[in-house]
């Protein structure tokens, strides 16, 4: 399937790629009544289409649709320069995890589909005393007749896996948006980092011509002009260096949509148009990083951190679970097998019939272990539950708490060190050309300029990504 453009107009772009998971956000809403206020109003009417399987085929036709578009857009003139939502939309159209819910959700169909089938019918042919005048024929149809309500624990069990499906997919959904903003901030971190760099060198450049100047005219010595060197090639190799940061950030973040680098994607013959112009090197990201975000209290953030799919995640898993046990406890009544048929004498050349049936006694196997394994899954699900609390709480006052010294160490940088930085950066330069500074107070106050700068874009790249994982906890703005 190709991807979509990012040269349609964003809008459109948006709509195709929501376009493509309606229906699984369809479903999570219309489950099973638990992760969702929406469920508990929508649950009675949408019940017996979900039953009938219409609610599937509506998914399957949204996933086709949306491939259908992917294709008839996928010949659009590409973008050299791509939005987070650009990316995210591309993300959301083309990750290979999120693309295999799809095959995910047929294939609980198939087990629901199983679930309910009756076990089939036996014939048997029996011939005794062969060759011999009181030779016995008998035909036998037998039917296993499930008891303790088997078939209906397994289609409850798998009508509840099917419904962790759907909250399955978006707990990795948003695993993806943290992931792939966290991937968009560093490369546009490392983009300001270059244009910095490159800034600097070319700077370095203009003014080794006043240090070629001073060497001369006898005012400098020549240590001064192969230190001078020394500088101008170290940052030649810190722009190199970057370049190629940036260079592995951008495939990371095209890895998110499946572009794997145009040599490697002709070599496998899997890549697109589309997707090898973004995995060129001649794309890039756009975003502000210089702009404050309004946070909300910590408090608040801890309310809403409830409504992440992992927790919600938890109700039905405990739904999975109970019916699993459900499941194994009707396992423990034996299955009573019935046969009949007709059996013909050849001694007196007639036709008699015979019934037959046969249970096992559950002496010993009354799957003890089964159920005691599904009980002690049910019963360490609250334990499980309480770790996953602790994991994202600790994941919101880590974040929160990155956010509150990154910005103050923004403000400190923004306002006092970098305007002093430039001052003595620009005092020594003019200085040195007019003798009045010598080249140990220059090169320090370089040194300390390109220092300040660089620890400023570290401090906006931790800001923002520390911003992300707290979207991704709460999924606010």
């Amino acid at each position: 399937m190709r991807i979509y453009s990012s040269h349609l107009n964003p809008g459109i772009l948006t709509a195709l790629a929501w376009l493509q998971f309606f229906g699984l956000h369809l479903a999570l809403a219309y489950g099973n009544g638990r992760s969702f206020q929406t469920q508990k109003t929508c649950a009675a009417s949408l019940s017996k289409f979900q039953d009938s399987g219409g609610l599937s085929i509506f998914i399957s036709m949204f996933f086709l649709l949306s491939s259908f578009f992917s294709v008839l857009f996928a010949e659009q003139p590409c973008k050299s320069a791509y939005s987070f939502n650009d990316v995210w939309t591309l993300t959301l159209l083309n990750n290979p995890e999120l693309k295999t819910f799809s095959y995910d959700l047929r294939a609980s169909d198939a087990k629901i589909l199983q679930s309910s089938l009756y076990p089939n019918p036996g014939l048997d042919v029996e011939s005794e005393d062969i060759h011999r005048p009181i030779m016995q024929t008998t035909f036998l149809l037998s039917q296993q007749i499930e008891l303790g309500g088997k078939r209906q624990a397994r289609m409850n069990f798998a009508k509840m896996e099917q419904d962790k499906t759907f909250v399955d997919y978006e707990v990795k959904k948003r695993e993806l948006f943290v992931e792939t903003s966290l991937l968009f901030i560093e490369t546009l971190i490392q983009q300001q980092k270059i244009s910095f760099l490159e800034e600097s060198l070319k700077g370095l450049q203009d003014f080794s011509q006043a240090v070629d100047k001073r060497v001369k005219a006898g005012k400098a010595s020549p240590i001064e002009e192969a230190n001078f060197i020394v500088l101008l090639s170290t940052a030649e190799l810190d722009l190199k260096d970057a370049q190629r940061e940036l260079k592995n950030a951008k495939l990371k973040l095209a890895a998110q949509w499946s572009a794997v680098g145009s040599a490697i994607g002709s070599a496998v013959g899997s890549i697109t148009d589309a997707q090898a112009c973004v995995c060129s090197d001649s794309f890039s990201v756009t975003g502000n990083l210089d702009w404050p975000a309004k946070l909300i209290s910590l408090e608040e953030m801890g309310k809403l951190i409830q409504e992440h799919p992992q927790i919600a995640r938890f109700s039905l898993e405990y739904s999975v679970r109970k019916a699993q046990v459900a499941l194994e406890k009707s396992m423990a009544y034996p299955d009573v097998n019935v046969r009949g048929g007709p059996r013909y004498l050849k001694e007196d050349n007639k036709w008699t019939y015979v019934v037959g049936v046969a249970i096992p006694l559950p002496i010993n196997d009354r799957n003890q272990g089964k159920i005691w394994e599904a009980r002690e899954n049910l019963e360490k699900l609250e334990h499980e539950k309480d770790a996953v609390w602790v994991k994202l709480l600790t994941e919101l006052n880590t974040s929160y708490l990155t956010i509150q010294k990154a910005e103050d160490e923004l403000y400190f940088f923004k306002n006092k060190v970098l305007p002093a930085a430039q001052k003595a950066y620009d005092f020594s330069h003019k200085g040195y050309e007019l003798a009045r500074y010598n080249y140990l107070e220059m090169l320090e106050t370089e040194k300390m300029y390109r220092a300040s700068q660089m620890r400023y874009i570290q401090a906006l790249g931790e800001y923002h990504k520390a911003l992300a994982i707290l979207q991704g906890l709460i999924r606010t703005n």
